[in-house]
């Protein structure tokens, strides 16, 4: 490249010149210019002078794409078209003629009147000015903007990998990304729940639309903060990327069961079902304690009457059901379900009780007669759904129940019978 700079050197101060000072700098850097047009033999045309009919476009492109800027000049006739960086005051090429080196700019042209300058493979260096300029007296010239952007890209080697941290301890997620213009990091939840951002005094707040900001301090995770949070990185310039990091929170397991007392009447079926709550994820099963000497417990055999179902709840939540189908006799007695990890092990019980035919006659005699009282008052009342949900419950119930739970329905269900006798006699009365 022809560089003008050479014989003209700029100092680091050119900004506090005069305004005269540098308005002179550029008249000389025409003349220059100008000096070099005319080396390749440029004669004066006669006629009406050259002129640009549009002007110059500036271009925002993509790095690797590729750029062009145009020139539509009138009257062009003896003059010849140059092209340079006006920033660096270097030639690029005048007429057909390319001055510089670098192989991925090239000039091309339809007539006199379409001068095109071509640049393959644009780099973020390449951004700046350039000049398409007329070699007349005095010179014309016209100037556009190539903005060379980039898409953002994360940083891996400076970003946070997943993570494994204890329940009620903190941890700190870095996310760095380059592009151009500078990207902007969010951090999201990959399953669109808030992030929770605590202090060390307990308190917290809720942030529903992401945090901005190259670091997330999670402060006294529990069991609920662990999962995947996603830093995404964004500048305007398609598409915006992400990274995904995965924080395990480890806790020891806990295990509820949802029914300590199962009843269950002999050729019925009878489910019991356990809550556990464990990570790393836990090992679960259950076993039956035997009565008596000798072995404690045995490992319950699965297959046929005898199925065990494992239910994700959560990535840290699962139901543990136990379902027995034909009830036989020597299936009731004490039962354990079990969970365990790396971090320990618990066990809860739950009694699978024989409910005999004749409690069974008995609860049915007493709901029907319960229902009959709620047909009486439909009158008055709406009760006929309510009489329709407790024959339901009735009917799913009769196989398996858990006595506390059928008493408390039965009580309930005796006293609202009796308040809507009181109801119905102070009406009445009223009336």
């Amino acid at each position: 490249s022809v560089h003008f700079s050479n014989w003209f050197q700029t100092p680091a101060c050119s900004p506090c010149w005069p305004f005269w000072l540098r308005m002179s700098r550029a008249m000389l850097m025409c003349g220059l210019i100008g000096l070099a047009l005319s080396s390749f033999g440029i004669k004066r045309a006669s006629g009406s002078p050259p002129e640009f009919i549009y002007p110059a476009d500036n271009i925002t492109v993509l790095s690797g794409r590729d750029a062009k800027f145009t020139c539509l000049v009138n009257n062009l006739e003896g003059h010849k078209v140059a092209w340079l960086r006006s920033d660096s005051s270097a030639i690029l090429a005048i007429h057909n003629h390319m001055v510089t080196n670098d192989k991925r700019m090239t000039v091309s042209h339809n007539g006199l009147k379409i001068w095109k300058l071509h640049i393959k493979d644009v780099q973020r260096n390449d951004s700046g000015s350039y000049m398409c300029m007329i070699n007349t007296a005095p010179m014309l010239s016209q100037i556009g903007v190539l903005e060379v952007v980039e898409a953002p890209d994360i940083l891996y080697s400076e970003t946070s990998n997943d993570t494994t941290i204890m329940e009620g301890e903190s941890v700190t997620l870095r996310c760095e990304a380059r592009g151009y213009p500078e990207p902007t990091l969010t951090w999201r939840r990959e399953d669109r729940r808030p992030i929770v951002l605590r202090n060390n005094s307990g308190g917290y707040m809720l942030v529903k639309d992401g945090i901005e900001g190259r670091i997330l301090r999670l402060t006294k995770l529990t069991r609920a903060d662990g999962g995947a949070y996603l830093c995404i990185a964004q500048n305007g310039v398609p598409s915006p990327v992400s990274k995904r990091i995965v924080v395990h929170v480890n806790f020891p397991p806990t295990l509820r069961a949802r029914q300590q007392l199962v009843r269950s009447a002999p050729g019925t079926q009878a489910t019991m079902e356990c809550i556990v709550q464990a990570s790393p994820r836990s090992a679960n099963y259950w076993v039956k304690l035997n009565q008596g000497r000798g072995s404690h417990e045995r490992i319950i055999n699965l297959g046929g009457r005898i199925r065990l179902v494992d239910i994700d709840e959560n990535s840290y939540t699962q139901r543990m059901i136990l379902t027995i189908k034909n009830v036989q006799s020597g299936d009731f007695g004490t039962y354990a379900c079990i969970t365990r990890n790396s971090l320990g092990d618990v066990r809860r019980t739950v009694q699978l009780q024989e409910l005999s035919p004749t409690n069974a006659t008995i609860y049915q005699q007493k709901f029907e007669e319960i229902e009959n009282k709620f047909v009486s008052y439909t009158d008055t009342m709406p009760t006929e759904r309510v009489s329709s949900e407790y024959r339901n419950t009735w009917r799913s119930s009769r196989a398996s129940s858990t006595y506390p739970h059928s008493s408390s329905n039965l009580f309930i269900t005796i006293t609202i019978s009796l308040l809507i006798s009181i109801l119905r006699s102070a009406i009445l009365l009223i009336v």
